[in-house]
């Protein structure tokens, strides 16, 4: 998901590093990272691939305020700082097991980051095309972390990261449906519509697992009976947040039964 970093800072403050803003792009980072933990298990290269994960989700926020000296004057400082990190980690991860499916998994990730950078600057439609380029690399942290701690993309990694698509596939058009295009009824139909071909789908591919869809299909459906406008953003980021906690805690659970 395209990210806005924070830009009001004064006093000590200042030197802390930039972060970014949106409430999607934290829950982009953790989601995939906390269902993979609970379907896969965790391991010490699996921690490694979260903190490299963190590590490029820091840097891009510095590199996006890298040329506003005035008011992140250490962007410059933060960016060298988490560079040198994430060579660091690469470092220890790609000589392992499944480095090169890593590395070629990673690449896909950074064009689709830029992608999804490129297209959310253009508005319209194309900004919808940008913020599902970012769902895709979100999933794809799924596949990174199985070949981090396995060094194989087995079948739950597939069927968990197909499903974490599906995802934020939806969130991205309940989102828009809320914000941007809360006053167009035709885009909430469509939005349902998103909903339940997505439900079908995550069922098709998971089982049980695609039942983690359902709260989000009946948040779509509510969508389009409720009278009133939506809230302010804070509340639709809020919301999403909890689809995202939700998520997670439903795939430790259903994946056990």
């Amino acid at each position: 998901m395209a990210t806005a970093p924070t830009s009001a800072r004064s006093g000590w403050t200042m030197y802390l590093p930039p972060l970014p803003r949106e409430h999607g792009s934290w829950a982009a980072l953790l989601l995939p990272v906390g269902a993979a933990a609970m379907v896969l298990g965790v391991s010490g290269r699996s921690l490694l691939l979260t903190a490299a994960a963190g590590v490029a989700f820091f840097g891009r926020a510095a590199w996006q305020v890298r040329g506003n000296a005035r008011q992140h004057p250490w962007a410059d400082w933060w960016l060298g700082a988490w560079a040198a990190a994430a060579a660091l980690l690469v470092g220890l991860l790609l000589p392992g097991p499944g480095g090169p499916a890593l590395a070629l998994v990673a690449t896909t990730g950074m064009v689709a980051e830029a992608t999804a950078q490129w297209l959310g600057r253009r508005g319209g439609w194309q900004s919808l095309a940008g913020d599902l380029a970012g769902a895709t690399e979100s999933a794809l942290l799924v596949v990174a972390y199985a070949l981090a701690r396995s060094g194989a993309i087995g079948r739950p990694a597939w069927e968990l990261s197909a499903i974490t698509l599906l995802f934020w596939v939806g969130s991205t058009f309940r989102v828009r449906a809320q914000l941007r295009e809360r006053l167009n009824p035709r885009f909430r139909w469509l939005t349902l519509a998103v909903h339940v071909l997505a439900m079908a789908l995550a069922g098709m591919i998971g089982g049980l697992l695609g039942a983690v869809l359902v709260v989000p299909l009946l948040h779509a459906a509510w969508l389009n009976l409720k009278l009133t406008r939506p809230g302010p953003s804070l509340q639709v980021g809020v919301r999403e947040i909890g689809h995202a906690v939700l998520f997670v805690v439903l795939v430790g659970v259903l994946h056990r039964i």
